[in-house]
């Protein structure tokens, strides 16, 4: 039990170094601990079958290294080995971090506990005799003039309890058994008031307990959803993400996600349904960011938009989103009546949305960049001279490519206004007498008997004038 307190302990004060990739710290933590403690026998930390960290002077024995292995992620293994010259060691392996940080081997000299204990067994055994000698002796000494007092003394001591640690027999100091009872008082006043202590220390100890156990799940729980929310390219995803995980550390369960577009024209306006965009001016939208430059109250005034969330809301905490020390948007929670949100739950939700600010800017120019391409495509939606992206069109401008660099004649017929014209000039554009002229004859214009001499020409003095 000794070696496992003892691992668990150092497991917790290697998890911070190893969390801020502190190494060097987390070897001094290893030669520091060597030092205070000559039962330690050697120490080392692996991750990923990597040593981190160790104690040996000439490197890690590569068979000492999977001797031993947790049984799973919350709870270590103890067991004895012995060395190739014949030492014998208690080895622990306990998991850092539920394993997420690697595994602390901790070795113990055995002889060295065995010695301890073989020594404690004969101090009990001395001390135990010593009393036994002295208590047979006193008996024997006062038996016959005390033991009508002992035996009313023993009946006071056997209503003592801990709600009860008052003494009711007669004191007189005169007489041993007085004496006796005087003492036993004494000891009865230092025992409550050691208890009264001891209850105060161990509510002290179960708050901290309780504030350090929330702050290991909140640091948890921040890495998890900023481990998450790397691999999220899309800003709808990464909201709704981050919506949910927000739901599950606040009280308040009313949050809105406000970002503000980097143009400077859109605000995007995330809840649990559906998210919306709202066309804003900049004004307007430098005075949200100006409202939400530190996690406080706001007034619902302030947002120029109807939010289902906010409708039964009395307050609303705004706590602002930074990137690169500029408030890129807020979280926005609903509170009913009186909120502890900014209280309670401040330090987690700043550090939530600290490691979510890179990620939410990242996939904000991401979305301004796919719809900047979406509308330049819908600008340049055309074709030689056409404009139109319909699927009919389309085929248009396939049977147009398919032509055009053919010596084939071409047809085009339809209705005034229909574009044949420009059909034509598209396939002379696309065909490879695109260096040529193109020349536009109106056959409407010429009689029949001249319309084939102006197409193919004509014979020199076949007809006067020609």
């Amino acid at each position: 039990m000794q070696a496992e307190n003892l691992a668990h302990n150092l497991a917790l004060d290697a998890a911070d170094e190893i969390l801020v990739n502190d190494i060097v710290g987390l070897r001094k933590l290893l030669e520091d601990q060597m030092k205070s403690d000559p039962a330690v026998a050697y120490l080392f930390i692996v991750e990923n079958e990597n040593v981190l960290a160790h104690t040996f002077d000439g490197g890690v024995p590569v068979a000492l290294l999977t001797v031993n292995r947790p049984e799973d992620g919350h709870h270590g293994r103890v067991e004895k080995i012995v060395s190739e010259t014949g030492d014998r060691y208690i080895d622990v392996a306990w998991p850092i971090f539920s394993g997420q940080a690697g595994v602390l081997r901790l070795g113990l000299f055995e002889e060295a506990y065995l010695t301890e204990v073989s020594s404690l067994r004969l101090q009990i055994t001395l001390i135990t005799g010593a009393v036994l000698l002295v208590s047979l002796v006193m008996g024997h000494l006062l038996v016959r003039r005390t033991t009508r007092r002992l035996i009313r003394l023993t009946g006071a001591m056997e209503n003592i309890d801990e709600a009860n640690m008052e003494l009711s027999f007669p004191i007189d100091d005169r007489d041993e058994v007085g004496k006796l009872s005087a003492a036993f008082q004494k000891m009865l006043d230092r025992l409550r008031d050691h208890t009264a202590r001891v209850k105060e220390s161990a509510e002290r100890l179960e708050v901290a307990n309780q504030e350090l156990e929330r702050a290991h799940r909140q640091a948890r729980t921040a890495f998890e959803i900023a481990q998450d929310l790397g691999s999220m390219p899309d800003l709808e995803g990464i909201c709704s993400f981050l919506l949910g995980k927000l739901k599950s550390i606040i009280t308040c369960r009313q949050i809105v996600l406000l970002l503000f577009d980097p143009g400077g024209s859109r605000l995007w306006l995330y809840t649990e349904q559906e998210p919306e965009i709202h066309p804003v001016r900049e004004k307007v939208l430098c005075d949200l960011a100006a409202a939400v430059t530190e996690a406080r109250f706001v007034a619902r005034e302030r947002f120029p938009f109807s939010v289902a969330e906010f409708r039964k809301a009395e307050n609303i905490a705004a706590f602002p989103i930074r990137h690169e020390d500029r408030v890129i948007g807020a979280m926005c929670v609903g509170c009913p009546g009186q909120c502890a949100c900014l209280n309670n739950e401040m330090d987690v939700i700043e550090l939530v949305l600290g490691q979510s600010a890179g990620a939410i800017q990242r996939a904000m120019v991401h979305e301004n960049e796919v719809r900047d391409l979406r509308l330049r495509i819908e600008r340049a939606s055309g074709y030689s001279g056409f404009v139109g992206k319909d699927r009919k069109m389309q085929v248009i401008y396939k049977l147009i490519e398919d032509v055009a660099p053919s010596d084939a004649t071409v047809l085009i017929l339809g209705e005034s206004g229909t574009g044949k014209e420009l059909a034509a000039r598209a396939i002379h554009r696309n065909s490879a007498r695109s260096g040529g002229s193109f020349v536009v004859i109106s056959c409407s214009a010429y009689p029949s008997t001249l319309l084939e001499s102006e197409l193919f020409g004509y014979e020199k003095g076949a007809f006067t004038g020609a």
